[in-house]
């Protein structure tokens, strides 16, 4: 079961049917997180939503409290647009002015052998819809570029925590397949 953190997506019905094609899923807003009794649900792994969220432009604290609930329950999570620069936020990366952007681009992934992009040729199609960027905290790695942005993609080197910058939701068959290494990486089959 994954739980999908809505930071305020206002297209949140096309994250669940893609996330849903592969395991089940439910929605927690983001400010719901605390109220969650999460030992009812068998939750295997979070979704982090992007939203029209700016993090270097409004206050996120807020959001920040609510999702290091999170990091406790050792559980493997991705964040996507929004999701991933309040990834970053949370182990100390930093909000970076960066214009709005809203269109398909080429992403390079560093290494196809990583879980999150198995199956995957090096270069891949993916929709931005999002204005700003974050850095790559101590604690992560990249793991996709563009010529847009430097940090496209990022995991933990010791914990199964992902940020992707694109909407894999949005971009097709790639897209697709980067939810479903996901999932399996929270079943553990990757």
């Amino acid at each position: 079961m994954i739980a999908i953190i809505d930071c305020g997506d206002r297209r949140i019905d096309q994250l669940v049917r893609t996330v849903d094609y592969y395991d089940d899923c439910f929605v927690v807003a983001v400010y719901d997180i605390q109220k969650t009794a999460w030992d009812e649900h068998n939750v295997d792994a979070y979704i982090i939503s992007t939203s029209a969220l700016v993090v270097n432009e409004v206050d996120v604290s807020n959001y920040l409290k609510e999702l290091k609930i999170l990091l406790d329950h050792n559980k493997p999570i991705l964040g996507i647009g929004t999701g991933h620069h309040l990834i970053s936020l949370l182990f100390d990366g930093q909000g970076v002015y960066a214009p709005y952007f809203n269109d398909a681009i080429e992403i390079g992934i560093i290494s196809d052998d990583h879980p999150l992009f198995q199956k995957l040729p090096l270069d891949i199609t993916m929709i931005k819809e999002h204005s700003g960027t974050v850095s790559i905290p101590a604690t992560f790695e990249l793991l996709a570029s563009s010529d847009i942005s430097i940090n496209e993609a990022m995991g933990h080197r010791d914990r199964l925590i992902f940020g992707v910058q694109f909407l894999p939701e949005h971009s097709g068959n790639h897209g697709n397949v980067i939810i479903e290494n996901f999932v399996n990486i929270s079943q553990q089959k990757l």
